[in-house]
C-alpha cells in the first residue's frame, strides 16, 4: 500500500480529527473526515472502493464506533479498521477483532504510535 492511501478518519471531537489529520497528513496520507456515524457512512458508501482504510473513535452520539464497523465491513468486507477507545472495558481487544477491526487502539493515542497503528493496517 502506497503512502498516498486514503483514509476516512472519525471522531466527535473536532481536535482529535485535526490533531490525526495533521499527523497523518504528514505521513503522506490523504485524509476525508466525519464528526460522526451517520456523516461517515453516508461518505464510505457513496464511494466505498475510495478508501483504503477507515480508522473511528468507538464512543460517539447516535452511532458508536463498532456499529459503523459493522455498516461499512456490510458494504465493503475486508476493509482495513483501526478502533480508537478512551473507555477500555467498553470492548474487548478480542471483541474488536471478532468484529472486522484489525488495530485496537486506546486513547489518549500519540502520534507516532497512530502513524505505526496505520502503516501495520495497510500492510505497509
Amino acid at each position: 500500500m502506497s503512502e498516498t492511501a486514503h483514509i476516512l478518519l472519525v471522531d466527535d471531537e473536532d481536535m482529535i480529527i485535526e490533531f490525526a489529520r495533521m499527523v497523518l497528513e504528514e505521513a503522506g496520507y490523504r485524509i476525508s473526515a466525519a464528526l460522526d456515524g451517520h456523516g461517515a457512512l453516508e461518505m464510505f458508501s457513496s464511494r466505498p472502493d475510495e478508501f483504503d482504510l477507515l480508522v473511528t473513535d468507538m464512543a460517539m452520539p447516535k452511532m458508536d464506533g463498532l456499529e459503523l464497523v459493522r455498516r461499512c465491513l456490510a458494504i465493503r468486507p475486508g476493509l482495513p479498521v483501526i478502533l480508537c477507545s478512551g473507555y477500555g472495558d467498553q470492548l474487548s481487544r478480542d471483541q474488536a477483532r471478532e468484529s472486522g477491526v484489525r488495530i485496537y487502539l486506546g486513547k489518549p493515542v500519540l502520534g507516532d504510535d497512530l502513524r505505526r497503528a496505520v502503516s501495520e493496517a495497510l500492510g505497509a
